[in-house]
């Protein structure tokens, strides 16, 4: 179960300096500090330069005085100052170099021991906030739980909160294979907690009954006295979840094979539980019968349908008003924005796939992107999806190509990086001036990374063609679709893309299930296993997402959440192929 909602408590006030010239204006100062002959002495005035621009709110002139700091000279009782504004620039403009630097946990513990208590905890939440900002979640749980006891009683709710949502943000594998070292009984405890209901998350019994017995004998843990909210629905969950089921797609028809493949996932994650309190579970061939008499019966009426999986049927039920019961639809329609009652839509959205990797090149500063993508409706609306999510999250298509075929990549390609000119220019010279002229194309040099869609095998002649242009160095990323399983990849080395944890997992214990009696349909249709595995994930947690604004389930398909409009949302997996091989990254 990885689930989270909190808000952060960053610092908001600059801190106050400490120095004898602290009345002077920020341009007084940094005069001085570049003057200044002891290094203690021009350290200091840089902080209080750095601080004055601050509390001013010139957030750039505060940030290039603050990088001048020398923090080895830097006056001993002047390094808290210097900790909580870097924090406070950090946050407030997102870099996470900056933060990183700043973010010493030996410095940190020093600075926690030798300031007032108030100030500590001040101090806490603005650490907490940067390193959750930086992706190192776990550290701000164990450094936050390790320090609970400063707080007030009235404010330990909130830290247990912000220690659970710590938690749940932690990746499964980092925290199950965390080793803590330290000698907080507090600390190991949350960790036993989270890493046991984590591993337990594909029976909701099991960990229900975990949470259950685990409080029973950590009476006084802070769990306990003040649970976060998310172990407090837990506890409530077996009493409404639906003990009635109905699958409800086409197996007959022409999708037969993805429904069948659905049903497989959505059985075996079924029969991986504990069944004490399993719901019937029934099926409804959408394709031959009429989904809307699903709700017309009276009396026999399932608690909730798992379907449909065609949009046609959805739009459907849509337009007849009869959503009486709820429903887990196994499609989306892009229209629809804004929530209808008893409705929830889950896909395999590659344009979800896209958003994700365009916010990702944008917070690594790859703020320059060049797009290839196939010539057809599905490759158009992948690189809208693209272009949109990346100019919201502050990057920008700068070029962008489509292919037809195979006999098209090569001009493809030098269009995008720009060769073809700089060949042409080459020819124009030597047609000019008569000279047999040596020259070397050039690619353009306003990009930092390529966003590339394709399937595995165009995507391994696309990527060397890359390097035949000129773009070897250049990063490139891609969407799901960019793996096969069965298919070696040699040619892909270096590509990073987004994957379903279950197509990365060479142990996940459902999917051996399936290949081990269906081969070659686990093989051909793993991604609608998956799809109808987290199905039957979602099923029993629907209501714990809905009352959890910003909760998380940690699927097979990805990190899952319930959006307001009533969309699941996936957070895939990063991957890069190595060696052949797609190996799982741990960069989010």
């Amino acid at each position: 179960l990885t689930l989270g909602a909190c808000s952060n408590q960053s610092i908001k006030q600059a801190p106050a300096s400490a120095s004898s010239t602290q009345t002077d204006n920020p341009e007084t100062l940094l005069s001085k500090a570049l003057t200044a002959t002891l290094p203690s002495q021009k350290s200091a005035l840089y902080l209080d330069a750095a601080s004055a621009y601050w509390q001013s709110g010139l957030l750039g002139q505060s940030y290039s005085a603050f990088v001048e700091i020398d923090i080895e000279n830097l006056p001993s009782h002047r390094t808290s100052t210097w900790l909580e504004l870097g924090l406070n620039l950090g946050t407030t403009l997102t870099n996470h170099d900056l933060l990183n630097s700043v973010l010493q946990l030996e410095r940190i513990e020093y600075q926690i021991q030798h300031i007032p208590l108030e100030q500590q905890q001040e101090l806490l939440l603005a650490i907490r906030d940067a390193l959750v900002m930086t992706n190192r979640g776990l550290e701000a749980a164990v450094l936050l739980s390790e320090y609970s006891g400063i707080f007030t009683e009235d404010a330990q709710q909130m830290i247990s909160d912000l220690i659970w949502h710590a938690l749940n943000e932690t990746p499964t594998t980092e925290l199950t294979q965390y080793l803590y070292t330290g000698d907080h009984i507090n600390t190991r405890d949350w960790l036993e907690l989270a890493t046991n209901l984590r591993l337990l998350q594909s029976s909701l019994e099991k960990q229900y009954q975990f949470l259950i017995q685990w409080q029973s004998t950590h009476p006084d843990h802070n769990a306990s006295t003040h649970p976060p909210f998310e172990l407090t629905v837990l506890a409530q969950l077996p009493e409404i979840s639906p003990k009635s089921i109905t699958l409800a797609l086409p197996f007959s028809g022409p999708l037969a094979n993805v429904a069948e493949a659905i049903r497989d996932g959505f059985l075996a994650s079924y029969y991986q539980q504990d069944n004490m309190q399993a719901p019937a579970i029934s099926m409804f061939d959408t394709h031959s019968q009429d989904i809307h008499s699903l709700y017309e019966a009276s009396g026999s009426s399932p608690q909730l349908i798992v379907g449909p999986l065609d949009k046609q049927n959805l739009q459907s039920l849509l337009a007849s008003d009869q959503l009486t019961i709820p429903t887990l639809a196994l499609n989306q329609l892009d229209e629809l924005d804004t929530p209808v009652a008893n409705l929830y839509q889950f896909s395999l959205s590659a344009d979800e796939e896209a958003t994700q990797v365009a916010n990702f090149l944008a917070a690594q500063k790859y703020k320059r992107i060049a797009v290839i993508t196939p010539d057809n409706e599905f490759g158009h609306r992948i690189s809208l999806s693209f272009e949109s999510a990346a100019k919201e999250a502050g990057a920008r298509t700068i070029t962008s190509v489509r292919y037809g075929n195979q006999a098209e990549l090569s001009d493809a390609v030098a269009k995008m990086l720009a060769t073809d000119h700089s060949r042409f220019r080459a020819k124009k010279m030597r047609s000019i001036t008569g000279l047999r002229l040596e020259s070397e194309p050039r690619r353009r040099q306003d990009v930092d990374a390529i966003f590339m869609v394709a399937k595995p095998a165009i995507a391994r002649q696309l990527k060397p063609l890359f390097a035949f242009h000129y773009a070897k160095q250049l990063p490139v990323f891609s969407i799901s679709q960019v793996f096969s399983q069965e298919q070696d990849n040699e040619d892909l080395n270096g590509v990073r893309f987004v994957e379903m944890p279950w197509m990365l997992s060479k142990a996940h214990p459902i999917k051996s299930e399936l290949l081990r009696h269906t081969p070659e349909e686990a093989e051909q249709y793993a991604r609608f296993n998956a799809l109808g595995a987290d199905a039957h994930l979602l099923s029993a947690r629907l209501p714990l997402l809905q009352q959890l604004p910003n909760s998380q389930l940690s699927g097979n398909s990805g990190n899952l959440s319930l959006t307001t409009s009533g969309r699941i949302k996936r957070s895939l997996q990063w991957a890069t192929f190595s060696n052949g091989k797609a190996i799982a990254t741990t960069h989010q």
